[in-house]
Order: C-alpha cells, then sequence, then structure tokens
C-alpha cells in the first residue's frame, strides 16, 4: 500500500529538486562493485527504489543508511532542505529476490516507474535511473 501511495506522488516530494535527485544517485553509484553489485535503480520524486545483490561484509541496513546519512549530508552543505530536515523516512522496505527471471520482473518494474507514474515518456527519459545509466554516458560500465 505504501509502495502505492509513494508511486502515485503521495509524500514529500523532496527528490524533485534535480541537485537532491543527483545526489541521491551519485551515492547508490559510488559503491556499487565494492559494497554491493548494483543491478538497477531509480530516484523518483518522493522515494528511491533500488536493486541490489547484497555481500556478506555489507549488511543491507548499514548500505542504505550510509546512502542516507552522505546524501543528506550532500543536500544540507547546498541548502536543498530546511535545516534539519530530511527527505529519509526513519525506515525503508525490503524484498528478497530469487531466480533471474524475478529479477528481470523487478529491474522493469523498477526502470518503468517513472513511465508508469507519468514522469517520463520512456524509461530512458528519466534522468535518475538504472536506464539512463550516466556511466554509460561517459564510456564506463
Amino acid at each position: 500500500m505504501l509502495d502505492k501511495a509513494l508511486d502515485a506522488g503521495r509524500g514529500r516530494k523532496s527528490l524533485t529538486v534535480r541537485d537532491a535527485a543527483a545526489a541521491v544517485q551519485r551515492e547508490i553509484l559510488a559503491a556499487d562493485g565494492e559494497r554491493y553489485a548494483l543491478i538497477a535503480w531509480c530516484v523518483m520524486p518522493t522515494h528511491v527504489h533500488v536493486l541490489i545483490s547484497e555481500t556478506e561484509d555489507w549488511p543491507v541496513a548499514e548500505i542504505v543508511g550510509l546512502w542516507k546519512s552522505a546524501t543528506l549530508a550532500a543536500a544540507n552543505a547546498r541548502r536543498l532542505f530546511g535545516f534539519g530536515s530530511s527527505p529519509w523516512a526513519k525506515d525503508y522496505s525490503r524484498t528478497a529476490i530469487v531466480g533471474d527471471a524475478e529479477v528481470d520482473d523487478v529491474k522493469s518494474y523498477i526502470e518503468y516507474n517513472p513511465v508508469i507514474n507519468g514522469l517520463a515518456r520512456t524509461p530512458h527519459a528519466w534522468d535518475w535511473s538504472s536506464a539512463n545509466d550516466p556511466r554509460a554516458k561517459a564510456g564506463r560500465t
């Protein structure tokens, strides 16, 4: 129910600020290959979807905590939110995904989220998504 409400654009739209969305995306990309293997992501105006393959050394709770603290610090430095204000919920939801077919389905859902919610015409038209991976534009994979 919460996912449907967030996808419908309900909630604080803190990530509509381009610099805030870009900061979140930078942080998600920063530890790819070190703390986790990033499969898909999408920064939406009210929430973020991320699909990763975890490593034994980095529990998901620690990874999410690092994303939240680093992006909040970057946003506060640029005064993107009110002083002491955070766009992040205290918790996050986590779902275990099993099998290649389910991974493909979830990846597709994540990348089509902006299209389904009327924010972009195609997944590639949304700047903050694995469908429009900035690393590929820079010649990196």
